[in-house]
């Protein structure tokens, strides 16, 4: 009688040591990870404002996620288009996190008058990594400003990464 309810517990210990095993291997090798890349594309001319007041582009936004313990890399891509008859100009771009403008990293281009009527296409880049944002929902959104409204922002790419 006592080696039957050995062998049961001898049974049932194996099958939770299975199970146990099993779920390690699903959860290491077979389980895909959670989302931590998220990525916003606007393809179209956003124009400056006059009186070089900042502005954003709302469809240049991403909603993520942050654990705890983890960084978040930033980077933004896009185009920026001189008017020749815009005169000496520039363009800055920013990062705007939870509403809040961060002044670095800038990225200012500057137009000059060529005076041949040329309209200047300027590949800009900008990456930023932060360690110090708390955990939880945040949002990034591209803030920009120029001095002349015949400049615009084109082909703009926003990817966060959190790692």
């Amino acid at each position: 009688m006592i080696g039957n309810k050995s062998a049961i517990v001898a049974i049932i210990s194996l099958l939770i040591s299975c199970g146990a095993f099993g779920f390690i291997v699903y959860d290491q090798f077979l389980a895909e990870p959670p989302t931590k890349d998220w990525f916003s594309y606007y393809p179209y001319s956003v124009f400056m404002l006059d009186g070089e007041a900042w502005s954003t582009i709302h469809w240049v936004s991403v909603n993520f996620t942050i654990s705890p313990d983890e960084s978040t890399y930033f980077s933004f891509t896009g185009i920026v288009r001189f008017d020749d008859s815009s005169g000496d100009t520039y363009v800055e771009i920013c990062f705007m996190v939870d509403d809040v403008r961060w002044a670095s990293p800038l990225c200012r281009v500057e137009g000059y008058t060529s005076g041949a009527g040329d309209i200047w296409r300027i590949s800009v880049a900008m990456q930023n990594v932060n360690t110090s944002l708390a955990p939880g929902l945040h949002n990034v959104i591209v803030s920009f400003r120029g001095n002349h409204n015949l400049d615009s922002l084109r082909e703009m790419a926003l990817f966060v990464h959190t790692f």
